[in-house]
């Protein structure tokens, strides 16, 4: 089940306006005062400053200023109704088509490589349970191949699309899925083709970023568009269009592999992926004003942007404000690993606990993504108009996801699920109220730093998430196939401890937001 957060960036920096009368000297030798307006004449023709920036970046001398700000609503109106909501919606639905045909595809595979048996479409359970291990195994692999490069990745493009824009992230992501789907329909053609040799798949999303530097850049594109007050519904709206794609891909994956087979699943994925793509290249429109100038850094890896955003994170800051960064920031990566975790795992456990089907599990995910939709939805609307701290949201969230998870370990009975699924409906609005909360906290110019370091840090849990959880399932399949729920109630545990913390900063100084929200907006 395709399900990933990340977050993103954006810089802001004053707004620096200069006109050639701008300059009045008081002075009474004539003189003097043509020698002062030269000067300033010739300082200003060598400056390149940001023109009018809402959200920029100035991270360089003033001499190689860079010509780069964030265009406002009123510039650009239709970047409020044509944003990066049907890229999401449309990728995720293809994606929640196609995985659970991969793990067909990998099962068969698998199957006929070991020649555990000869009918390897209908595998008995002692099949299934000798082949599962080695599946899990290749999907490991293939979460580690897909996010370790793009985790690196992340951790120059935020500083890097300050200068560059959004806009080429997006649509360098989007290609690389494009490039992943078309490959899987090659793959679909060669029966023969041993079963690790579908890693060759995850290599374009490796290379482009995948889902880690989508996440990152439509966070930052959603973030120059939105104001502080309406961020955090905007991002539970991203969540929403996410979840619309899943229950989409879910209604449509059986379906179409009884009809089409494998290589239909795959050609309707890549061309999803395909009108992704065409969208993100002619509608999305750039929310960076970027200058032609020769001197524009083009640099992905520069490392004195990272230096400068790991310097800005760790600084001294009042009312806590430096400890909240990096509470708020290990819970969301804690709840994470298990949110990924629980996913890459799910579907090989519900059949080898409750011999569910494929229809079984996508009408499973359809019913739990439905409900997660219509309570992050819902309850980031309600949390907005009673103006809820956010931090006690999210603690709140934290304490309803507990008895989820339990049920999820304990229960012999797949209908159980159904019921975890619908407490459970309110477990994504965690991403979008700790966002919201950083953005009260964290001055303008030091808020693209920290989202940027935050994203970069979220977009590493699959890389501990997949390993963590394959191992568990792996060694207790045979005798406690729920274990990995029980870790999952640990980690979030752990995660309830951590933003109890931050809301006890919160409420230890109950003035500190309101004069940190003043100075943001200032």
């Amino acid at each position: 089940m395709v399900n990933e957060e990340l977050e993103i960036v954006f810089l802001n920096s004053r707004e620096i306006d200069f006109s050639e009368h701008d300059i009045v000297f008081e002075r009474q030798d004539n003189d003097d005062q043509e020698h002062l307006i030269k000067t300033s004449r010739e300082e200003r023709s060598n400056s390149h400053l940001a023109d009018g920036a809402v959200n920029s970046i100035e991270r360089c001398p003033s001499e190689n200023q860079l010509d780069t700000r964030v265009l406002s609503p009123s510039e650009n109106p239709k970047n409020h109704y044509f944003t990066v909501e049907p890229i999401f919606f449309l990728i995720f639905a293809a994606g929640t088509i196609s995985d659970p045909v991969v793990v067909n595809l990998l099962l068969s595979k698998v199957c006929m490589a070991t020649n555990a048996t000869n009918d390897c479409d209908n595998p008995s359970p002692a099949v299934e349970l000798q082949i599962q291990p080695i599946v899990a195994d290749i999907q490991m692999f293939r979460t580690l191949l897909e996010c370790a490069f793009p985790a690196f990745l992340s951790f120059f493009l935020g500083p890097w699309s300050d200068v560059n824009g959004r806009k080429p992230i997006i649509l360098c992501s989007t290609f690389g899925i494009f490039i992943s789907n078309l490959t899987w329909v090659l793959v679909s053609y060669i029966p023969d083709l041993p079963p690790i040799a579908v890693l060759v798949c995850s290599i374009p999303i490796a290379l482009s970023g995948g889902l880690v530097t989508l996440y990152l850049g439509s966070f930052c594109y959603i973030s120059d568009v939105t104001s502080i007050e309406s961020r955090a519904l905007r991002m539970g709206l991203l969540q929403v269009a996410n979840f619309a794609g899943l229950v989409l891909g879910n209604l449509a994956s059986a379906p179409l592999l009884k009809r089409v087979g494998y290589h239909g699943v795959f050609q309707v994925s890549t061309g999803l992926t395909f009108l992704a793509l065409v969208y993100a290249a002619l509608v999305l429109r750039e929310t960076i004003h970027v200058s032609n100038d020769e001197n524009r850094k083009k640099n992905v890896f520069d490392c004195e942007l990272v230096a400068d955003m790991l310097a800005t994170c760790c600084k001294r800051r009042p009312y806590y404000t430096r400890a909240s960064i990096f509470l708020i920031m290990m819970s969301v990566c804690l709840f994470l690993v298990s949110l990924n975790g629980e996913g890459s795992v799910m579907y090989l456990g519900v059949r080898e606990r409750f011999m569910w089907t494929m229809e079984d599990f996508t009408m499973f995910n359809c019913y739990s993504i439905g409900m997660i939709g219509v309570g992050t939805f819902f309850g980031l609307w309600v949390s907005t108009m009673i103006k809820v701290p956010d931090m006690l949201s999210a603690l709140l969230v934290l304490i309803i996801k507990m008895p989820t998870l339990i049920i999820c370990a304990m229960t012999t009975q797949g209908h159980y699920f159904y019921v975890a699924a619908t407490i459970n409906m309110f477990g994504c609005c965690l991403g979008p109220l700790v966002r919201s909360y950083l953005s009260k906290i964290i001055p303008k110019e030091d808020l693209g730093k920290v989202f940027a370091l935050t994203a970069s840090a979220e977009s590493l849990t699959p890389l501990a998430a997949s390993p963590l959880y394959t191992y568990v399932y792996n060694s207790t399949i045979t005798f406690l196939p729920g274990c990995v729920y029980y870790l999952s109630s640990v980690l979030n545990l752990v995660t309830t401890v951590l933003v109890s913390i931050v809301l006890m900063f919160h409420f230890r100084n109950p003035s500190s937001l309101q004069t940190l929200t003043s100075s943001v907006n200032s």
